[in-house]
């Protein structure tokens, strides 16, 4: 493996107190950083004024962090809707762009790319569909913005191929499931069409990083020679 994306809270989180550590530990390999925001807690498009400027705080905070370490990409969630925001779609959609503008804008300052992830299919989240996030991108306008495709959750909403079809394609999150729940198994293990990812991905020119998100090193291991077999 040639990278590794620091998950930015719980034990990994990116705080003053431990930023020295990461930089010591970082400083012994040659690999490739990337960084998951917050998202436990966080959420981009909520409606309530406090929360959403705690949210955009913490997650641009988490961004200039990034950039101390060394990452070349920030990845975040794009929100969801709250019972109250259920209410308000259209509130909901220009919280999630005005946080979005306002912390594109930080990361190009940083040196970073922001990458938005698609989402799971659980109803409240936004940005499950390839139209959502062409809007998204389209309307922020800003060359610093990419897409963090998550192929495990495009293939619980069914329209992983149609995902690989958009532009601005920066980061993928890399893992199997069965189409019903987000298990983040091993490439392999589930129902995805690795085959034909592999030969459309060919087709897109793709140049970022295939970043595998599974449960263990055992499994990451496995999971990447699954893929190396199939781009032979």
């Amino acid at each position: 493996m040639d990278g590794w994306e620091i998950v930015d809270e719980g034990s990994q989180e990116l705080s003053e107190s431990n930023l020295q550590r990461f930089k010591d530990i970082l400083s012994t390999t040659n690999l490739e950083i990337s960084v998951h925001a917050p998202f436990s807690d966080i959420n981009l498009a909520s409606v309530n004024d406090g929360i959403w400027s705690e949210c955009v705080k913490q997650v641009m905070k988490s961004i200039e962090m990034s950039a101390e370490v060394g990452a070349k990409v920030v990845v975040i969630h794009p929100g969801h809707y709250s019972p109250l925001g259920l209410q308000l779609p259209e509130r909901v959609w220009e919280r999630c762009l005005s946080s979005i503008r306002v912390l594109s804008k930080r990361a190009e300052e940083c040196g970073v790319i922001l990458c938005v992830e698609n989402m799971t299919s659980t109803f409240m989240m936004l940005c499950k569909y390839p139209e959502e996030m062409r809007e998204l991108i389209e309307s922020v306008e800003t060359e610093n913005l990419g897409i963090a495709l998550d192929i495990g959750h495009a293939n619980l909403n069914g329209n992983l191929f149609e995902f690989l079809r958009l532009e601005r394609i920066e980061h993928m999150h890399v893992h199997d499931n069965n189409g019903k729940e987000d298990e983040h198994l091993a490439v392999g293990e589930g129902s995805i069409d690795w085959r034909r990812f592999t030969e459309e991905l060919e087709k897109t020119g793709f140049k970022g990083a295939l970043t595998i998100e599974v449960r263990s090193l055992e499994e990451a291991i496995k999971s990447m020679q699954f893929l190396k077999n199939l781009l032979k």
